[in-house]
Formats: structure tokens, C-alpha cells, sequence
């Protein structure tokens, strides 16, 4: 999958912490470009980066003016995980007719049937 796909899920799904890394990583630093594969990001999910770049997001989402209105979910539907936002775990199982719901706060989110590394981007929904 291509920067730009990923970057259209999350404008289309308001990943705003997804699309704060991706403009900050592409227009701000560009050290990765739309183009790219989105394995070129994995190098900013390591833990040695976890803190600076999530300090460096956090600012970079404040001068942006990005902000997240809900948590997100992952949610286990018939048709496998799906992600949403919502108010609380039964909001997010009431949304997606889902049997399980988790506030996404480990290391990975599923964006269709491909693995995410996340934990660091959201830290601040906990």
C-alpha cells in the first residue's frame, strides 16, 4: 500500500494522529514521500523514536490545529475488524454491529487486513 492510500483511509476515517504522521513525515521533514510504501513509516513507529516522535507530533498537531473529537475502536465484525470513532465501547459495538470492542491503546490497529503499529501516536486518547 502507498503513503497516499493510507493517508485517504485516514482522512476518510479521521485519523487525525495517521494524518498528523503522515503530513509532518512528508510536507514538514520530508524524509518520505506520498509515493513511498507504507513500509517507509515503520522506522517512525520504533520504540528508540517513541518519544521524540511523539512529543514532535504532539506539537506539530497543536500548530496544525488537528485535534481527535473521539477515542477510536477497534471492533470485531462478522466481516473481521473494523476501526471506529465513539463515545464509549457500547457506542462503537452499537455503530458497527460489532461482538467485541477495544479502545485502541496497543501497539497495533488493523486498517482493512493490514497491521498498524499505533501505540505511540495515541497515546493521548487514553
Amino acid at each position: 500500500m502507498k503513503v497516499k492510500q493510507l493517508f485517504k483511509q485516514a482522512l476518510d476515517n479521521e485519523f487525525i494522529d495517521l494524518q498528523a504522521l503522515i503530513l509532518f513525515l512528508t510536507i514538514e521533514k520530508q524524509v518520505v514521500s506520498m509515493e513511498d510504501d507504507t513500509e517507509s513509516l515503520d522506522l517512525y513507529f520504533q520504540k528508540n523514536h517513541s518519544e521524540r516522535m511523539n512529543k514532535e507530533l504532539i506539537e506539530y498537531k497543536k500548530r496544525m490545529n488537528m485535534k481527535c473529537i473521539k477515542p477510536l475502536f477497534q471492533v470485531l465484525t462478522e466481516q473481521g475488524y473494523a476501526l471506529t470513532r465513539a463515545t464509549s465501547k457500547t457506542d462503537a459495538l452499537f455503530k458497527t454491529n460489532g461482538s467485541e470492542a477495544e479502545m485502541i491503546v496497543d501497539d497495533y490497529i488493523y486498517i482493512g487486513n493490514e497491521k498498524y503499529k499505533t501505540k505511540n501516536l495515541l497515546e493521548e486518547m487514553k
